[in-house]
């Protein structure tokens, strides 16, 4: 995460970013059920692929929806700039804030 934050700020301070499109970084840190070792290096991808049934670990409904909206937030970037928008159920998600 720090790399990230880095890498973002330098970018502020040399011009290189183009002033209209925000920078959005996030710091996964869910609860990974099965052992202790808690979140580690990519495992932010089951959930921003909904992939959690593929996996041996024993998530329930809260991790199935944070994966539901961790998609629909990076699906939300990639059509528009902006990973804001609503939900499956039409109710606007937590706002997400450019860094």
């Amino acid at each position: 995460e720090l790399g990230s934050r880095s890498f973002t700020e330098i970018e502020e301070r040399v011009g290189a970013r183009v002033p209209e499109a925000p920078r959005y970084l996030y710091e996964f840190g869910a609860e990974i059920p099965g052992d202790d070792s808690g979140a580690f290096h990519s495992v932010d991808l089951w959930f921003c692929f909904e992939t959690l049934a593929k996996c041996w670990r024993p998530f329930v409904g809260k991790h199935y929806d944070l994966a539901r909206q961790m998609c629909n937030y990076w699906c939300n970037f990639i059509k528009t700039g902006d990973p804001n928008g609503v939900d499956n159920d039409g109710q606007r998600m937590p706002e997400w804030k450019p860094y």
